[in-house]
Parts: structure tokens; sequence; C-alpha cells
């Protein structure tokens, strides 16, 4: 261990279900102690950590976790210590968090043999320091706000799960009784990619559907995700349509990139897209069912409603999917050499995430903030 590195570390821990987190430091320990990285791990001093939905998990303990806990999985920050064996990272790289690797790697999560998720399984961002497994970590550029790269981050999974498909009603179940730390390791994968992380899911999605510079692109909603789609969509060379509710959203909708902004409390947006000629992709990333499900109509022959936010019901119109040969589909959001890609590809082509700083101190606040819709857009804590 350098003498350069501390023996102790400031971090933000879920100690109780459903209550503030506590910041450990030297007026309110215990304090947390340093530790050396062991093979096939690396410590990073966190430059910046997102706080996303997906916090949730740890603080509302939706699923057993264990605490005291770190959350935190959208992570910016420089290597500080490596193991000897290390061959890939040195010290001084510019590092994010990504996922872990093995069988998740490839995208087989059922078979995953780490049970390692930064954040939930294991202590995460939300610190002055943070070990990761070297399979979790991909390179950042330095000359990119470590503030506005950490929402792009987010690697978390969704396989595939039942879906049960009626007329007028669509729902996800499943089951949660006695798991195997493996089982909770899949179903903490489906909730989060359900609460969604804003950049690689929406150019990782988006990149993967059949669809061509030109086409029209749809994106619903203009928070968290949605700001980045619609900068993403129009990169891309898509026709960008934005769709939201009020026409002050407009201008802001028109800036970040969207050709046409479609007005659903004045206009049908169903009706509006297929004066355009119909929408091949529909990237719904409000979690709002009968937003959804105004949508579905405006979708062209062979288009795809693309559901990235969760939505407890959502009313299919069989009929039009078959008339159209239209699709329903969700997407995972990809691996770290996807975290990679988003990250140059927003660098390239200018696609910023927009972000509220706040300090460790602050956590409770930028927590709540983003938990009531608060957050414009994306709420990230910074380390000076």
């Amino acid at each position: 261990m350098s003498p350069n590195l501390p023996k102790t570390y400031r971090a933000a821990f879920v100690v109780e279900k459903g209550k503030p987190l506590e910041i450990r430091d030297a007026s309110r320990p215990p304090l947390v102690e340093y530790k050396s990285p062991k093979s096939g791990h690396i410590v990073v001093k966190v430059l910046a950590s997102g706080v996303c939905h997906s916090d949730s998990i740890v603080v509302d303990q939706v699923m057993p976790t264990g605490l005291p806990r770190v959350p935190g999985h959208e992570i910016v920050g420089d290597v500080v210590e490596v193991p000897e064996d290390e061959k890939r990272w040195k010290v001084g790289d510019r590092v994010g968090s990504g996922w872990h690797g093995g069988h998740c790697d490839r995208g087989d999560f059922v078979t995953c043999d780490n049970e390692n998720i930064n954040g939930i399984i294991t202590d995460g961002g939300h610190a002055e320091y943070v070990t990761l497994r070297t399979e979790a970590v991909c390179s950042i550029p330095r000359d990119i706000d470590p503030a506005k790269a950490a929402p792009l981050l987010c690697v978390l999974f969704v396989y595939y799960t039942s879906f049960e498909l009626r007329s007028a009603d669509a729902h996800v179940t499943f089951v949660y009784s006695t798991l195997s730390r493996l089982a909770f390791v899949s179903l903490a994968i489906l909730y989060l990619s359900a609460n969604s992380c804003a950049g690689m899911t929406t150019f990782n999605s988006i990149r993967n559907m059949d669809v061509h510079p030109g086409d029209v692109v749809a994106i619903q909603g203009l928070g968290g995700l949605g700001h980045l789609g619609i900068q993403f969509a129009n990169r891309m060379g898509f026709k960008t349509v934005a769709v939201s509710r009020g026409p002050e959203k407009k201008d802001f909708a028109t800036k970040l990139g969207a050709h046409v902004y479609i007005d659903s409390n004045a206009e049908d947006p169903a009706e509006a897209l297929q004066k355009l000629g119909g929408a091949k992709v529909i990237a719904a990333v409000a979690p709002s069912g009968k937003a959804m499900e105004q949508l579905i109509g405006g979708l062209a022959v062979n288009g795809q409603l693309l559901t990235l936010a969760v939505a407890d019901k959502l009313e299919v119109p069989i009929m039009t999917l078959i008339q159209k040969r239209a699709s329903i589909r969700g997407w995972p959001s990809g691996s770290a050499a996807d975290s990679e890609d988003t990250v140059k590809f927003a660098q390239m082509s200018g696609v910023e995430c927009m972000v509220e700083e706040y300090p460790l101190d602050k956590v409770n606040e930028a927590f709540n903030s983003m938990m009531e819709g608060k957050a414009r857009f994306r709420s990230v804590l910074v380390f000076k």
C-alpha cells in the first residue's frame, strides 16, 4: 500500500431499511478502513458517483442485500492501487464502473457465478474510494467531465423474462420466495434494469433496433433517459420525434435535437406520428402505462415499441400489432465494452448528460430529489 493512500475514508451507508443514508467519517464513526486490492480487483478514488433509482433496492431493501451497504453503481474515478498481477489497469488510469464479468459479460446471466453487483452485493461508489473487479471496469477519457460521464455508465442488465400478454393487460410476474444467492442476483438485475439507467440504456437499445438513418424514431419523455435518448437518436441520423406533455417543453426538446415535438396534451400522439409516416421505433422511457398505450397506434409497419421504463399495466391492442407486424420489446443495457462505446459516441457526437451535482454530505438530498422526480436530469455525487 502506497504511503500516500489513506488509512480510512468517508462513505455513505444504508444502515437501516427505509432510513436516510449515514455518512461515516472522523466525526461520525466507525471509520471505513482502506484495504489494498486482492487479485482481480483494483481500488479507485471516486470522482463522481451517479445517484440512480436502483439505489432504492438497498435503501428500501426491496431484496435483502445485507446491511450496512454503500450504494452506487455509476462510478468514475482514478485508479490508485492495483495488485502485483494486474495486467491491464495501472495507477493513474481514469476508469468507470461496469458490471462483473465471466458469464455475465456474455449475457448469460442465469449462470452468473460472480454474485457481485456494485452497490448492491458489494459496496459501491457513494464513497471516496471503491474496490472494483477488473472486469467491471471500462476506460474513461480524461477530457470528459466525470459527473457527466457517470450516468452514461450504468450497465445493469435485463434478461428476457416471462411476459403474459393479453388484449387488455400485459404484466410481468415473478415469485420472490426463498431465493438462492444466484436467483437473488438474477432478480436484482431485472429490477435494476427495469428501473432503467440513463446513457447505456438509451444508447445500446436504440442502436440495436432494426432502424436506419432517416427513419422516424420517437422518444416518449424528457427526463433522465429521454433527454439522452433524443440526443442519441438525432446523432444517429434518425428523424427524431419528442413526445411529452405541455407546449413549454417544445423549445427544450428542439434544443436537444428533436426535429418534431408532439404535445400529447394537445393532440393524439399516435395520429401525429402517423402523419409522419409512422415510427419505426418508439422508445418509452417514462413509467406510464397509459402514455405508452397512446403510442402503439403510431407505429409504422414492422415498428417496435421499445419499453425502457416500468408500468404496472399496459393495455395492448393486439389487432394493431397483427396488422402492422408491430412488436413490443425490451432491451438489455449492455456490457462493459458497450459502456466504452456509449461514452465514446457521446463524446464524439456532442451528447451531453445534464446533471445536478451534490457533495457527499448531501447524498440524501440527491437521493430524495431523484426519487421524487425533481432532479434535472441526473443527480450525481462529486468528490473534489
